[in-house]
């Protein structure tokens, strides 16, 4: 009698091998499913379709906006705050939100290019930290896009700005929370 138990009991193990193989090929194929190539997205957000040539256009007009902003932004933090000069690195910090996009700006008495560790040792936050992407910008882009035109925004203010305690820091970088710091500068 328990011969005849183990039989079916190892009679029954391929299918149960058969049903787990099969759930693990669906769950992956779905839209909800972890994609490495989809870095600081979370596992249930789908990404964003890529953009027509129409929605190309509208999102020119959306990152002109985005940029004079985003430049008008830093522009009142470097006029109105005077960090100490032990902060010698400065991150901008993107995370997504409901409406779209959004950076702040923090300061660190330390950086480390191996360790990005270093921006979240914060000694150095401005009065007005966040900067929210205009919202007809946001909605069209993907956190990729987010973050290209975040480096763009930053580079050309650093340009612009010569004089600036962020372009005198020792580094500058950017990107998403979780996710690899770009350096800048």
């Amino acid at each position: 009698m328990q011969r005849e138990a183990k039989k079916a009991k190892r009679a029954k193990r391929p299918r149960v091998f058969a049903f787990f193989a099969l759930f693990a090929f669906f769950a992956s194929s779905s839209p909800f499913a972890f994609r490495p190539d989809f870095k600081n997205v979370s596992r249930h957000q789908v990404p964003r379709q890529q953009s027509s040539s129409l929605m190309t256009r509208h999102n020119d007009m959306g990152k002109a906006e985005f940029n004079k902003g985003f430049k008008e932004w830093l522009g009142r933090i470097i006029k109105l705050e005077s960090p100490s000069a032990k902060i010698i690195a400065y991150n901008i910090g993107l995370f997504e939100t409901e409406n779209g996009f959004s950076a702040y700006l923090c300061g660190a008495m330390k950086y480390s290019v191996r360790n990005g560790d270093w921006a979240t040792e914060e000694a150095f936050t401005p009065k007005e930290r966040y900067f929210s992407f205009p919202s007809e910008f946001a909605r069209r882009i993907d956190w990729k896009q987010a973050q290209k035109a975040t480096i763009d925004a930053v580079r050309a203010f650093l340009a612009d700005n010569p004089n600036s305690f962020l372009a005198k820091a020792k580094a500058v970088t950017v990107g998403f929370d979780e996710g690899d710091l770009v350096r800048i500068k």
